[in-house]
């Protein structure tokens, strides 16, 4: 008797409860909620900056937009640089906002951005 009357209380007690929504916004729908860890590498692209990803769902979640299957390529070679050499740069994130006549960018830090012949006008990204 006492063993049904401690199980009806829990079921009682369980029925009661609604389950908690958390502080986190729900996930938006065209991104997963997981990712396989698969390597077809692809390149994306977000906020200007060019970058690999593992696959397409890593890309996705990470917001960013499909350049191309496979590695990013580097961008970090000039053809030719005004001082007639060409120009290899590391791949630091040390972001500039750099122009070009009225074209306005960032870039991953000063060596690329000189690389595409752009002039660094300020340390961090370009805003708005």
């Amino acid at each position: 008797m006492r063993t049904a009357f401690l199980f009806a209380a829990v079921v009682a007690f369980l029925a009661t409860c609604v389950p908690e929504t958390g502080p986190y916004p729900p996930p938006h729908e065209d991104r997963p909620a997981a990712c396989t860890f698969e390597y077809p590498p692809v390149c994306g692209e977000r906020h200007g900056q060019r970058e690999t990803y593992g696959n397409a769902c890593m890309m996705r979640a990470a917001d960013a937009r499909l350049v191309h299957q496979g590695q990013c390529r580097p961008a970090t070679v000039s053809p030719r640089p005004p001082g007639g050499r060409e120009q290899a740069c590391t791949r630091e994130y040390a972001p500039v906002c750099a122009v070009r006549q009225d074209q306005r960018r960032s870039f991953a830090n000063a060596c690329e951005a000189e690389a595409a012949q752009f002039r660094v006008v300020r340390r961090g990204e370009c805003r708005g």
